[in-house]
């Protein structure tokens, strides 16, 4: 089995679109939808051989099969393929948002969870990783941080799907724009701005 048809088998962010493609059109129609995805999605990996070990866990994970997906939803519903994608991504955000939430609503867990965001945004979303970013120094109870290049951005443009950049975006906010006990804040996003600014503060 390909990694694609394998991907798309055992992810279970993408399970919530299947049920719905089930209910639109079938069973049979929706799994034949799901396996054109998956060599959609190999040959997007054949286009991109090169791509740095430090970006390969952002697009071989989301952003190479998000914009598989996507093509083959477009070629059979069209315009609607976009709304598709979105809906997936709120039930997605949301999910995870919940978990979040419940997380930081334990005692003290709000300033745990800033400590390990703060890690992450070093480790995961660094130089190394295909990102360019700017720190800042913050008060206590503060992360803030800007991306100035990110490969969701660069990659969504070459695989000539732009407008799934907002969705990778849209993902931040339905993670952490319901924290308890910590406030996110965005003003700009890479997809129309300069940056995609990142502020979580604590609450008094």
């Amino acid at each position: 089995m390909t990694y694609g048809k394998k991907f798309f088998q055992k992810s279970a962010d993408y399970r919530p679109l299947k049920a719905s493609l089930e209910k639109r059109v079938g069973k049979e129609k929706a799994a034949q939808i799901f396996d054109a995805a998956g060599e959609e999605l190999d040959r997007i990996m054949a286009e991109f051989p090169d791509v740095p070990k430090g970006e390969r866990q952002h697009t071989d994970k989301f952003i190479f099969p998000r914009a598989a997906m996507y093509r083959v939803l477009k070629s059979e519903f069209g315009g609607d393929a976009a709304g598709m994608i979105d809906e997936l991504i709120r039930i997605q955000g949301e999910k995870m948002g919940g978990a979040l939430r419940r997380i930081t609503a334990l005692p003290f867990m709000e300033r745990v969870f800033l400590k390990i965001f703060a890690w992450m945004t070093k480790a995961m979303f660094g130089e190394k990783n295909g990102f360019r970013q700017k720190l800042y120094e913050s008060p206590e109870g503060t992360v803030r941080f800007d991306i100035l290049d990110c490969p969701y951005c660069r990659y969504c443009r070459l695989c000539g799907c732009p407008e799934l950049i907002h969705t990778f975006c849209d993902s931040d906010a339905y993670c952490f724009g319901s924290l308890s006990k910590i406030v996110f804040t965005r003003e700009e996003t890479l997809e129309t701005g300069e940056k995609c600014d990142f502020a979580l503060t604590m609450t008094k």
